[in-house]
């Protein structure tokens, strides 16, 4: 699931560094609005997905979605995938983790994050 989420992860945090305040702001608010629907749907209809499935929403939601705030949506797929209680947890922090290294590093390279960047929230 890493695998099939990082290269889009790295794709998605570059084109966050394209983005102005504004288009950010955009993107970020039309993709939370959908993910209750779209969470609500999948839990009515009691979809159940495959290991192809469930690769295909890491790489949704661990690559442009992630950035969204989009936990939830990893977390219904995971759920989805027969995963139950500290299971489906510790799978979520384990890809949070990775991809936000991924996601610092690419932000680093791009120019955007320095030291006092990283310093701020400690």
């Amino acid at each position: 699931m890493i695998a099939a989420a990082a290269l889009t992860t790295a794709l998605g945090a570059y084109g966050y560094t394209r983005l102005t305040n504004a288009g950010a702001a955009l993107v970020i608010g039309t993709m939370l609005i959908s993910s209750v629907p779209l969470r609500r749907l999948l839990k009515r209809h009691d979809i159940k997905i495959s290991d192809r499935g469930l690769a295909a929403g890491a790489v949704a939601t661990r690559g442009g979605w992630r950035h969204l705030g989009s936990g939830v949506i990893l977390l219904s797929l995971l759920m989805a995938a027969g995963l139950e209680g500290a299971a489906v947890i510790a799978t979520d922090a384990v890809i949070s983790v990775t991809t936000s290294m991924i996601k610092i590093s690419v932000f680093g390279l791009a120019g955007v994050v320095s030291a006092q960047v990283l310093a701020l929230p400690f």
